[in-house]
């Protein structure tokens, strides 16, 4: 049988295509970060931080977007205990 890693493959072609990740697609992948699921949190994590290696004047604002979403959900905790 033939084993194929396909994210292998697949960063290989994205390579080969020299293809580049818009650099509005950090906003979608913020929302991935925060998404119930844990699988599509890493993968979200991943992907954001492969565009923030390639697109560094980015990282700033994100950074900025993270805590202000960790800030967002740490404040509705503490509602939601203090009920």
């Amino acid at each position: 049988m033939l084993s194929v890693n396909f994210r292998d493959l697949a960063v290989r072609l994205w390579d080969v295509a020299q293809l580049q990740l818009p650099t509005v697609l950090y906003e979608e992948l913020l929302n991935d970060v925060i998404h119930p699921v844990a699988e599509i949190q890493q993968a979200g994590a991943q992907a954001l931080a492969a565009l923030l290696k390639r697109e560094t004047g980015l990282i700033d604002r994100v950074l900025e977007q993270l805590l202000a979403i960790y800030h967002e959900k740490l404040a509705v905790r503490i509602m939601t205990v203090n009920v």
